[in-house]
């Protein structure tokens, strides 16, 4: 047995053991599980994309590290760390682009909020970037995430940042904490990693508004209210917004699956992510009244199948 057949019969026996009666995650682990032993050959996950995979609900179905209490989700961000470093395709960098640009063009103070941050790379990038362009304007980043694990291996990613970068973690920020913590130097950068519930960020902070927010391969994790919500407290709470994801195509999970074949948990990511993305109907309903902008291909015509959407107030 070798070491990708070893994970997917390690994932399998982690499945099992989670399953039991009353439990929200039923019909995810069945899923799951049936994906996982699908992706024993190339064959079998492409009968499982042609036979399961259009029958999935995906309103009801999660992603492995999604499951409650899964002991997957350091593994999973440090692979994707290292995709979303990659000159090819150069996932990401659409969205870092964007954002530094309107960082350089605003040329003052900001307060910015990194929604479901998770490792933090994309806050990693737009700091590293923006401080390649010199800029002298004072920025406080405050990356929300509910996941303590997400928070450790984020400090530990942005620690490789080293000049007028510092990192502060705060269970639960409140409003009475931002102006101490905001008082930056010129030139400073201070990231806030913090376990505030987003939906609950219009109670929390109520005198509060950030300049910027943006969030990245974040939304398909929420159900359709949740996706509402988000929308409603992003355009009261923030002046931009910056949202990136990836949207569904059949095709595209083929595409993701080839260059992510040899790790099964960043393949059952990859997949079920996709399952779970906006359909290009849906992403054109919101051109309606907001900026979107599809990306098929990344760096040298590799396959990338993201979106990015600007809400501008």
């Amino acid at each position: 047995m070798n070491i990708r057949e070893k994970k997917i019969s390690e994932i399998l026996s982690y499945l099992e053991k989670i399953k039991h009666p009353g439990s929200e995650h039923l019909y995810s682990i069945h899923e799951n599980s049936k994906f996982m032993k699908s992706i024993a050959s190339f064959k079998s996950f492409l009968d499982w994309i042609k036979n399961e995979a259009p029958l999935i609900n995906k309103d009801k179905v999660s992603e492995l590290t999604d499951i409650g209490g899964s002991n997957y989700d350091e593994e999973l961000h440090e692979s994707l760390i290292k995709l979303e470093r990659g000159f090819i395709p150069g996932f990401i960098s659409p969205l870092v682009k964007k954002i530094t640009a309107y960082i350089k063009e605003s040329n003052t103070p900001l307060l910015i909020a990194d929604l479901g941050s998770g490792s933090a790379e994309l806050s990693r990038q737009v700091i590293k970037k923006i401080s390649k362009n010199h800029n002298k304007q004072s920025i406080t980043i405050v990356a929300f995430d509910n996941s303590e694990i997400s928070h450790l291996i984020a400090q530990k990613n942005l620690s490789s940042l080293k000049n007028n970068v510092e990192i502060v973690r705060k269970k639960i920020l409140s409003e009475c904490d931002f102006l101490p913590l905001t008082k930056n130097g010129n030139n400073t950068i201070k990231v806030i990693l913090c376990s505030n519930d987003i939906f609950n960020i219009e109670n929390d902070f109520k005198n509060i508004q950030f300049d910027i927010s943006y969030h990245s391969f974040f939304k398909h994790h929420l159900n359709k209210a949740q996706k509402v919500k988000l929308d409603e407290i992003i355009k009261k709470k923030s002046k931009i917004a910056f949202e990136y994801d990836g949207y569904h195509s059949i095709l595209g999970a083929i595409i993701q699956a080839v260059f992510v074949w040899k790790n099964p948990v960043l393949l059952s990511g990859a997949v079920f992510s996709n399952l779970r993305y906006y359909s290009k109907l849906e992403l054109k309903e919101f051109s309606n009244d907001t900026k979107v902008h599809l990306y098929r291909f990344g760096k040298f015509l590799s396959y990338r199948g993201t979106y990015l959407r600007i809400i501008d107030q």
